[in-house]
């Protein structure tokens, strides 16, 4: 299990850095608001941050993960994997198609309900109040364009 912690900090650093090296090309600010390199620069940034606290975790805790733990621990472990992986993939395509706020929405609603075991009501009051408030805050307040995913774009809207 330490290989993989050891494994995942790695990646988690490097793709981070690469967000961040990446978003310095972009445009931080573009007419008065944030632009398309502000939430890579600090997406980026904070993987960076992530990666280095698990490795600092690592190196203060030499037994951290132990040698006999699994690293998918049994078949309740797999499907776990297999849900997140899924609704993950069903996130992207939703988005691509009706947008990042439903795609949000729903990606919410399935994790809440199948993977925390909340109740459907507080899912659906937690999948549509996150993503209402993300477009408050984002569209509304920093005007940040979402994507709205190819039926709205024809629809015009």
């Amino acid at each position: 299990m330490r290989t993989a912690n050891i494994i995942m900090a790695s990646a988690i650093t490097a793709v981070g850095t690469y967000i961040t090296v990446a978003s310095l090309g972009l445009s931080y600010y573009l007419e008065g608001v944030p632009g398309p390199g502000f939430a890579s620069f600090w997406v980026g940034l904070f993987l960076i941050v992530c990666g280095v606290i698990v490795f600092g975790g690592l190196l203060i805790d030499r037994n951290s993960g132990g040698p006999g733990l699994p690293f998918i621990e049994g078949r309740e472990g797999l499907g776990r994997v297999l849900r997140v992986t899924a609704g993950s993939v069903a996130m992207v395509l939703i988005t691509g198609y009706f947008g990042m706020l439903i795609g949000l929405a729903l990606f919410m609603a399935f994790m809440l309900r199948y993977e925390a075991k909340a109740s459907w009501r507080s899912a659906i009051r937690w999948g549509i109040g996150v993503p209402l408030a993300f477009y408050l805050v984002f569209a509304r307040l920093l005007e940040v364009r979402f994507p709205v995913g190819l039926l709205f774009e024809k629809l015009g809207l």
